[in-house]
């Protein structure tokens, strides 16, 4: 053999040298090509570089971590600082299957992507062990972003007691303009109650916790408010929720409740003129809530009225509201009505006392108002918010309230805590599902486009029996926003893996097609996957049954005793659902799964026996309050009877 030797110049050989790195570094990735969609990842399992849909020719996971995670201390790790602080990452592949192993002192687990199918690719987490801080959520990838440009809609889960679904439009996704922003919660930069009175509102504990009761006043109260003023008070029915951490924070004491005489409406005059009132109780019943903060809203302002007539007279009383805020009454919030309700109540109080209102719709507004004298009342309607977007200047506005009252101003707060949470601006809608209760209709996403669909959801076949272990659920939780990228939705497994998990974790599989022209085809796929064969007239028989039950509405009943259920199943319309609140073992949400015998001072098993019987002469349906979902301790913070087998 002769071998020949050329001399190669110096720029050549830094050309070849340079096109051999390049080379290099294009090829240091994880690839899956399939006909369906094309996978990248970076190479040190830190990154999805790409994952595109080919028929539809979309990107939608673009650069975005591989996993991302939540802990119980509301921190967040995704897999970019997971290898960043010393993490390691190893991936085996082969024709069927791409395993991506990530490990460390604190926490190790594997992604497994099933790639053996040309037109759909289906992916799990497996063998998660944790030895820090409670792991709740995690998702792969951080989060999908699909393109606006030729979609036709996104199907979404919604939560499952107001729809089966939403379909949302491409411009639900689009920037809005600053008229037209969305105000979203943020936590104050420091606690306003505190700053201002020295004391902070807490939570009572669940020893201090009572039934609800009627209002009444206090020793202050009696000589603040007259004889008639003190029965339209006792209309009001609720309970006391928080204290404060400090007794005298809030000098002025003018309402308790019959059975607690830890203050129910607080205030204090900051040694001037005016008034602020703190409420320090909430009342959830939909029929109750009106009645109970407006009964103490109308004796409060009618004894205002008569004992300092100068703050109020000749003067407006100014309602915030502000457009495109977080709804104010969800069930569990500080606060008992929401902003329709108020504009309610003050026009009431307009045509009983002559008090004409306005609203302040922006900061500027309420700036203004709380500097002006013409402003006698200012309400404030979101509970613990405090209506501003700029924490750079909260404690100029505490000053300001604080001024305001001193002068002769009144500043009403309506819910049971106060001043700890601002606004923030965001010029994307959102529809936060992770922050809902309860699930989901459906694990089932899907993005359609003009030339077909994304389909994406969770393959969790059903149970095939009660507590059938190995069809068990993994909870998902999920996310949909607009972003600067398009639709940004997140798909998150809930879960608990922290040190003293016994077990290695493993997730559901999550699959996405790309075979789907519509949704529907989709939707078809996701039901034969999940053996979703079980029609409602296999399970509701006779038929005239099932036919009454569809044409019926969920009427709720939420009272303290089997005889007012009684007295509501007599009124309501028949042919409905009479959905009774109450008969619990323990309070509200406690003490599950079990649920009888009830409170005793609900009633008794043979009280409960007769009012279901009641009812159905009434010709409703009758249907119990129970929560399947999730297991409580008692009230008194043991564990129920089922929970401590499982513990």
């Amino acid at each position: 053999m002769i071998l020949s030797i050329k001399r190669v110049s110096p720029a050549k050989l830094i050309l070849v040298l340079g096109l051999s790195l390049v080379s290099t570094i294009l090829s240091a990735e994880i690839k899956i090509d399939k006909a369906g969609y094309l996978l990248r990842i970076s190479d040190d399992g830190a990154r999805i570089i790409e994952l595109t849909a080919k028929k539809t020719d979309k990107t939608f996971v673009r650069d975005a971590a591989v996993w991302n995670m939540k802990l119980n201390s509301d921190a967040t790790l995704d897999s970019k600082r997971f290898l960043a602080s010393g993490g390691s990452f190893s991936h085996e592949k082969n024709e069927n299957s791409l395993t991506l192993k990530y490990s460390s002192k604190e926490r190790s687990f594997d992604v497994v992507f099933d790639v053996s199918d040309n037109q759909q690719l289906e992916y799990r987490v497996k063998n998660l062990k944790n030895n820090s801080g409670a792991i709740c959520f995690l998702s792969v990838p951080a989060n999908f972003a699909f393109p606006l440009a030729d979609m036709k809609r996104f199907l979404y889960p919604t939560q499952a007691n107001w729809s089966m679904g939403i379909c949302f439009l491409p411009s639900f996704f689009e920037k809005r303009s600053e008229e037209n922003v969305i105000y979203k919660t943020a936590a104050a930069p420091f606690n306003g109650m505190e700053k201002l009175f020295g004391s902070k509102t807490v939570p009572i504990s669940n020893k201090e916790f009572k039934q609800k009761s009627h209002v009444t006043t206090t020793q202050y109260g009696k000589s603040f408010y007259n004889e008639a003023e003190k029965n339209e008070l006792q209309q009001a029915q609720g309970r006391i929720t928080i204290r404060q951490s400090r007794q005298g924070g809030l000098d002025l004491v003018f309402l308790c409740m019959l059975n607690d005489p830890n203050p129910l409406l607080l205030g204090t005059r900051f040694g001037g003129k005016g008034f602020l009132f703190q409420m320090q109780g909430a009342n959830q019943n939909g029929s109750q809530r009106e009645v109970y903060m407006g009964s103490i809203f109308h004796s409060t302002v009618s004894a205002l009225l008569r004992n300092h007539p100068e703050l109020l007279k000749g003067k407006k009383i100014i309602l915030l509201d502000y457009p495109n805020t977080p709804k104010l009454v969800t069930g569990f919030d500080p606060v008992s009505l929401d902003l329709f309700d108020w504009h309610n109540n003050l026009k009431k109080l307009e045509k009983k006392f002559g008090i004409h209102y306005a609203v302040a719709g922006n900061i500027g507004e309420l700036r203004a108002a709380l500097n002006s004298d013409a402003a006698g009342m200012i309400v404030n309607p979101y509970g613990n918010i405090f209506p501003s977007a700029e924490p750079e200047k909260f404690a100029a506005d505490l000053a300001a309230i604080k001024s305001y009252v001193k002068r002769g101003g009144i500043w009403w707060e309506s819910g049971s805590r106060s001043f700890d949470t601002l606004l923030r601006k965001t010029y994307f809608s959102e529809y936060d599902r992770q922050a809902r209760y309860p699930s989901a209709a459906a694990d089932y996403a899907c993005a359609e486009y003009g030339t077909g669909s994304i389909a994406l959801f969770g393959v969790q076949p059903t149970m095939r029996f009660p507590y059938d272990r190995e069809r068990a659920a993994i909870p998902a939780a999920y996310d949909l926003r607009g972003s600067a990228k398009g639709a940004a939705f997140d798909h998150q497994w809930v879960l608990w893996v922290d040190a003293r998990s016994k077990k290695l974790w493993n997730s559901s599989p999550y699959r996405i097609s790309f075979r789907y022209a519509t949704p529907r085809e989709g939707l078809a796929e996701y039901e034969k996957t999940l053996e979703l064969n079980s029609k409602l007239a296999d399970k509701v028989k006779p038929a005239e049954k099932l036919e009454k039950m569809k044409n019926s509405m969920l009427i709720c009943a939420w009272h303290e005793s089997a005889t007012e259920n009684e007295r509501s199943f007599a009124v309501m319309p028949p042919d409905n659902i009479a959905h009774f609140i109450g008969a619990l073992a323990s309070r509200f949400d406690a003490n599950y799964p079990e649920h009888l015998p009830p409170d005793p001072k609900w009633g008794t098993m043979d009280d409960l026996r007769k009012m279901v019987e009641f009812g159905h002469k009434c010709g409703h349906f009758v249907m119990p309050y129970t929560n399947t979902t999730w297991w409580l301790p008692h009230e008194n913070g043991k564990p129920s009877p089922s929970m401590a087998k499982w513990m």
